[in-house]
C-alpha cells in the first residue's frame, strides 16, 4: 500500500489563553471554510484533557486504530482529517488524567506520528493556557502563525494578552484577532443585541498590534449543528470573509525558533577527556550541517534530555544522495547529528533505517554512558525522516 508522506505546507495554531470564548468552535469553522474553498485541510486537536473537536463533526463516537504504527486521522463527511484523543479512548466520556509532559509528548506524536499526508493546512486546536501544551506546540512544530480568539468581555481580553505575550516570547507570527460572541441578533426584530457588553476587540487588537479579523455573532442554530456533529452543514457567511483574511496572511510554516538557524552553536560537552578525539573535532568542526531546501523528507524529534534535532534527506529512487541536520542541544548531540547523516549518505532508505544507537556510538569511537541518549536522539531523527518517505517508494519503487 502507497502511504503518501506527511507535506505540511501551513500550520495554523487557534490560542485564546482562556476557556469558554469558543476556540474550538473556531478551529472547526476554520477548517470547514479552507476545505469548502478547494484546499487539502488537516485539524489536530490539542486539547487533550478537554478534546471537543470530534463531537464537532461526528454525530456519533468515532474511533481509529493505528496502522503499522502510524496514527490514522479520522475522515470528516468532507474530507477533512482529524486526529484526537477521543478517537483513541474507549468511551466519549473517559478522563485523561495525565501530567503535563505527558499531555506535551502526546501532541508530538500526533503531529509527527499520524498520516496527515499531503495537506494545505493543518489546523491545531490548543486548549487554554501557556504551560505544557501550548508549549510542546508553539516550541517544536512548524508553526505558520497563531489565530487569536477573545470575546466582549474585558477579563477575556486580559487573558488573551498573555496567550499573545507567549506568542511573542517564542517568536511566533500573529495572524489576528477574531472576536466570538460578539452580538446576538433576534429573528423577530432584525434588533442586535451585545449579550456579554460592548467589543472591546478591535481596541485589543491595535494594543496587541495584531490585524483586527472580526466579528462572530452567537447563533443557536450553530450551536444545535455542533451538538450533533454537523459543523460542516453550517452555511458560515459570517465566518468565511475571517478564513480569507487569515488565509491571505498566512506563511509557508516554519521550523521552531529553536532550530530557525542555520549555524546552531553547540554547548561545549564537559570534561573533555571522557570524549573521543573523534567526538571532539565534531564538536568544533561540525559535518553535515544545515537544512536542505525542498527536502524529500524531514523528521524532527526532541529527546527527553530537552535537546532537538532535525534531520532532512535527499533521495535519488531510494538511495539517500544527501542528509543534514541541525541541532540544539550539546555539543554530543551535535556530533551525534553529525556522525549520523555521514552514516546514513549513500545508503539505500531500507539499510539507512537499520542504522542503529549501537553503530553511532561506535563510529564515534564511544560515549560515556551519561551521553548515549544523543545518539538516540540522533537515530530517533534519521527514522522519523525515513518514515515521512513514501513507503512504497523505498520498499516497492516499481509499483
Amino acid at each position: 500500500m502507497t502511504v503518501e508522506p506527511n507535506l505540511i505546507r501551513r500550520v495554523i495554531a487557534v490560542v485564546s489563553g482562556k476557556g469558554g470564548v469558543g476556540k474550538s468552535l473556531v478551529s472547526g469553522l476554520l477548517a470547514v471554510a479552507l476545505r469548502r474553498a478547494g484546499h487539502t485541510v488537516g485539524l489536530l486537536d490539542a486539547d487533550i484533557t478537554g478534546p471537543s473537536i470530534p463531537k464537532l463533526f461526528f454525530p456519533q463516537p468515532v474511533w481509529t486504530l493505528p496502522e503499522d504504527g502510524k496514527l490514522v486521522p479520522a475522515r470528516s463527511r468532507t474530507g477533512i482529517h482529524l486526529v484526537s484523543i477521543n478517537f483513541l479512548l474507549e468511551n466519549e466520556e473517559q478522563a485523561v488524567i495525565w501530567s503535563g509532559p505527558v499531555i506535551g509528548q502526546t501532541i508530538q506524536q500526533f503531529w509527527s506520528e499520524a498520516r496527515w499526508g499531503a495537506l494545505d493546512y493543518l489546523i491545531i486546536d490548543l486548549p487554554p493556557g501557556t504551560s505544557d501544551a501550548a508549549l510542546a506546540v508553539m516550541q517544536t512544530l512548524p508553526l505558520s502563525g497563531v489565530v487569536l480568539v477573545s470575546s466582549p468581555q474585558q477579563l477575556s481580553g486580559m487573558i488573551v494578552c498573555k496567550a499573545a505575550q507567549m506568542a511573542v516570547a517564542l517568536q511566533i507570527p500573529m495572524l489576528g484577532l477574531i472576536e466570538n460572541m460578539s452580538y446576538y441578533v433576534c429573528p423577530q426584530t432584525g434588533v442586535r443585541h451585545e449579550i456579554f457588553g460592548p467589543s472591546h476587540a478591535e481596541a485589543l487588537a491595535l494594543k496587541l498590534g495584531v490585524p483586527w479579523l472580526g466579528q462572530l455573532p452567537i447563533e443557536p442554530a450553530l450551536a444545535q449543528l455542533c451538538d450533533t456533529g454537523q459543523i460542516e452543514d453550517y452555511p458560515a457567511e459570517a465566518f468565511e470573509p475571517l478564513a480569507k483574511k487569515i488565509a491571505a496572511v498566512t506563511p509557508e510554516a516554519h521550523l521552531p525558533q529553536r532550530l530557525a538557524g542555520a549555524e546552531v552553536r553547540p554547548r561545549a560537552p564537559e570534561g573533555h577527556a571522557e570524549f573521543s578525539e573523534r567526538v571532539q573535532q565534531l564538536v568544533v568542526h561540525p559535518e553535515n550541517m544545515g537544512r536542505l531546501e525542498q527536502p524529500d523528507a524531514r523528521g524532527v524529534v526532541h529527546g527527553s534530555c530537552g535537546d532537538i534535532m532535525q534531520i532532512d534527506l535527499r533521495l535519488e529512487g531510494d538511495l539517500i544522495r544527501e542528509a543534514r541536520f541541525v541541532a540544539d542541544g550539546c555539543g554530543v548531540t551535535v556530533a551525534c547529528g553529525s556522525m549520523v547523516t555521514a552514516l546514513a549518505q549513500n545508503k539505500p532508505l531500507t539499510e539507512a533505517r537499520q542504522i542503529t544507537p549501537a553503530d553511532l556510538v561506535t563510529a564515534l569511537d564511544g560515549l560515556p554512558e551519561h551521553h548515549l541518549h544523543c545518539a538516540d536522539l540522533a537515530v530517533g531523527a534519521l527514522r522519523r525522516a525515513i518514515e515521512n518517505v513514501d513507503g512504497a517508494h523505498s520498499q516497492n519503487p516499481e509499483e
